[in-house]
C-alpha cells in the first residue's frame, strides 16, 4: 500500500515494485489482482506489528529515552481526515449497522471528513497508537481509548480543548497520571489566577452541569469511574508560568494536574513539558503534508484504515531507526566544511527526506522477497540508510516564529515536504 502512495499510475508502481528490470511480466500482478489480494491483509495487521514493535522498542531503548521526571510523555490531539465518498458511505453503514445515531452534520456532511487522534511521544517522536473514527465520537472519547495502550509509567498531555472536570475524574479513577493546559474562564482558575501563586493543590467540587453530557460520555463515566455524581470532589494540582508570546506580550499559563508529589515533580519543570506538547502538532503535520496519509491507494473504507496503520508504521520504522543519526546531529556543534567553525544553529533529521530513504528501503524489501534474493542483507540496509540521512539536515531556530501566507488553501500537498515524489 505505501508503493502506491506516489504520483505514478498504479500499473507504473506495481511494475517499479515488482518487477523493476522487466525480467518477466508474471511478476507484476495486475491491478484487479492487487486490489483482491490486499482485502487479505486486516488493517488490524500493520496495527500489530507497530505494537510490537514499539514495545520492543521501548524495552531495548529505556535507558537512552528521554522522559518527563521519568515518565514516557505521550500528547494526545486530534485532527480531521478527508476520505474518498465511496469510504465514507461504508464507514456510515457500519456505524448504521452498531445502531448508533447519526446526526445531519454527520450523515449527510459538507464534505467526507472523519475524525482522528494520535497518542504521540513528545519526547522520542514515535506515533503510540491512533484512531480514525466518525465525526460523531468526541476527542474526549478517544482519548479514554487511547489508554488501552497506556502503561503504569505514562503520562497523558492535553491542550485546552481537552479542560473537562468527567475526564479528569474518568482519568483518575483510571489510575491515569495527566496534564492538562487549562481554560482561563472557569471560576476556580480564575481564583487560583488572582491569588498570584505559582502552583497549589485544590479540590474541586463537581457540578451538575459538569456531568450534562452526551449519553455516550455518561455511559464511559459510568464504565470508568462507578456512579460519579454532582457534589464529588477531584483533587487537582494547578501550576502557572508565563512565557512572551511573538509578539512581546507576557502571556500566563495554568496547568492542571494529577501529580500531586510536589518533590517528585518540580514546578519548574512544567514549563518545558508543555512546550514538548507541540511536538504532536509537528506529527500531524508529517503524517499529513510529508507522509500524504490522506493520499489514499483505494476508495474503501477498508483499505482507508490500511492505508491510515500502514503510514504510522512507517513513520515509526523510520524514526526508531534514524534515533541515533538524529541524536548525532543534535549534538554537533562543529560544522563539516570549516575545520573548528561552531554552526550558528544545532541540527536535526529532516523527516521527510528520511520518510522517502524509507520508502525506498521498503521497496527493495519487497523486491528480495519476490526474486528470493540470498544477498539482500537488512543490516546492510540499515546502515545505508542512516548514511543516506545524515546528509539530510534542518536547521534548529528557537523562538522563531512569523506568520506565512498561504496562496492556495485548497492545496492538500505541498512540493517542498513531499516525500512520495
Amino acid at each position: 500500500m505505501l508503493l502506491l502512495q506516489s504520483n505514478h499510475s498504479y500499473s507504473n508502481v506495481l511494475r517499479l515494485g515488482f518487477n523493476v528490470d522487466n525480467s518477466n511480466s508474471i511478476y507484476t500482478p495486475s491491478k484487479q489482482g492487487f486490489s483482491q489480494a490486499r482485502y487479505k491483509i486486516k488493517p488490524s495487521a500493520p496495527e500489530a506489528i507497530n505494537n510490537s514493535l514499539l514495545t520492543d522498542f521501548y524495552l531495548k531503548e529505556k535507558q537512552r529515552l528521554d522522559t518527563f521526571c521519568g515518565l514516557r510523555t505521550l500528547a494526545v490531539d486530534g485532527t480531521g481526515f478527508r476520505l474518498e465518498d465511496r469510504a465514507y458511505c461504508e464507514m456510515l453503514e457500519e456505524l448504521e449497522k452498531q445502531n448508533i445515531d447519526l446526526p445531519v452534520s454527520v450523515s449527510e456532511p459538507l464534505s467526507p471528513t472523519i475524525r482522528g487522534s494520535i497518542l504521540h511521544d513528545v519526547y522520542n517522536e514515535t506515533v503510540v497508537d491512533i484512531k480514525a473514527v466518525a465525526n460523531v465520537f468526541s476527542e474526549q472519547e478517544l482519548a479514554i481509548e487511547h489508554c488501552d495502550q497506556l502503561q503504569d509509567s505514562d503520562l497523558l498531555l492535553f491542550d485546552r480543548g481537552y479542560h473537562a472536570l468527567w475526564l479528569w475524574a474518568v482519568l483518575g479513577a483510571m489510575g491515569q497520571k495527566f496534564v492538562c493546559r487549562a481554560r482561563s474562564d472557569v471560576g476556580y482558575i480564575k481564583s487560583f489566577l488572582e491569588s498570584n501563586n505559582n502552583e497549589d493543590i485544590i479540590e474541586v467540587k463537581i457540578k451538575e452541569s459538569n456531568l450534562n453530557v452526551s449519553p455516550r460520555h455518561k455511559a464511559l463515566i459510568k464504565k470508568h469511574a462507578g456512579e460519579l455524581k454532582a457534589g464529588d470532589t477531584v483533587k487537582l494540582r494547578l501550576i502557572r508560568y508565563e512565557q512572551a508570546n511573538e509578539k512581546g506580550e507576557l502571556i500566563t499559563y495554568v496547568m492542571v494536574s494529577n501529580l500531586l508529589d510536589l518533590e517528585k515533580y518540580p514546578c519548574k519543570e512544567f514549563k518545558q513539558l508543555y512546550e514538548r506538547r507541540w511536538r504532536v502538532e509537528e506529527g500531524i503535520k508529517t503524517h499529513k503534508i510529508s507522509g500524504e496519509i490522506e493520499r489514499w491507494t483505494g476508495t474503501t473504507w477498508f483499505s482507508a484504515k490500511q492505508d491510515i496503520h500502514f503510514n504510522i508504521l512507517l513513520y515509526n520504522l523510520t524514526r526508531m531507526i534514524s534515533m541515533d543519526t538524529d541524536k548525532a546531529m543534535r549534538a554537533r556543534t562543529v560544522s563539516k566544511k570549516g575545520e573548528g567553525r561552531l554552526l550558528k544553529y544545532c541540527r536535526k533529521l529532516n523527516i521527510t527526506a528520511a520518510l522517502r530513504c524509507m520508502r525506498t528501503v521498503m521497496v527493495k524489501l519487497v523486491q528480495s522477497f519476490i526474486h528470493c534474493d540470498d544477498y539482500f542483507c537488512v543490516e546492510q540496509q540499515v546502515n545505508d540508510f542512516c548514511d543516506t540521512i545524515a546528509q539530510y539536515e534542518t536547521l534548529i531556530r528557537p523562538g522563531r516564529s512569523f506568520s506565512r501566507k498561504i496562496k492556495n488553501s485548497a492545496k492538500r500537498f505541498h512540493m517542498n515536504c513531499k516525500s512520495n515524489t
